[in-house]
Order: C-alpha cells, then structure tokens, then sequence
C-alpha cells in the first residue's frame, strides 16, 4: 500500500468507527403488505452481498404467517413494502434465495428502494 494512501484509509476507519451503527436504521425498517393489509414487519438487516440482504419477519398473526409461507405469492410479487417511519413504498422488490423463500423466519430481498408514493 502506498505511504500516501495509508495515513488516509486509517483516519477513514477511525471515521467510520465512531459513527454507532444499529443493524437497521429506524428508517429502514420494512412493513409488508398483503392486498393492503399488514401482515408483518422486516426488521434486522444484514447486508449479504452488494445488493441483496437478509430480513427477520416479525408476523402479525398465524394467517400471516401461513399467507407468508406461500412462494407462489413472492414469485408473482404479490407483496408490497412500505417504510415502517416514512409510510413510503418500495416498488420493485425482489425476493431471492429459491424456495422456499422464507427460511427460518427471514428472506432475502433485493431492490428496497423508496419511491415518493405512499399510497397502493
């Protein structure tokens, strides 16, 4: 590495170190939507690559959790998400990961990108 970039990267990691990180930001914190009913919030992210990551399900209810279970639903993007904080949506989500696409109460998602819209 060369003497000119080190003392730079060092003082970015220090930088970077002091800011407290939450592994989701309140802001980021999902609702998911069935035919516009709450069913469930996405919660815990983890970041797994570049562009997809992993979300905890926090189900409303049984149904939910049986509506949740069904990867047909995922596949034809039957789901919307909503910004818990903002009430904003996220348009163009994708689920990843192969069925069965919830795997020990989490799925993987793609493409969480607010739009300006807040409603359905």
């Amino acid at each position: 590495m060369s003497s000119r970039i080190a003392p730079l990267l060092a003082s970015w990691k220090r930088l970077f170190a002091a800011i407290p990180r939450d592994p989701v930001d309140e802001a980021l914190k999902l609702e998911l939507l069935y035919e516009g009913q709450l069913i469930a919030e996405l919660t815990k992210q983890e970041e797994v690559d570049m562009f997809w990551a992993v979300y905890t399900i926090e189900h409303r209810s049984e149904a939910a959790q049986g509506i949740l279970a069904k990867d047909e639903l995922w596949e034809g993007g039957r789901f919307a998400f909503r910004g818990k904080k903002t009430g904003l949506l996220c348009e163009n989500v994708l689920v990843g990961g192969g069925r069965p696409f919830v795997r020990e109460g989490q799925v993987m998602l793609r493409g969480v990108f607010f739009s300006l819209r807040k409603e359905l």
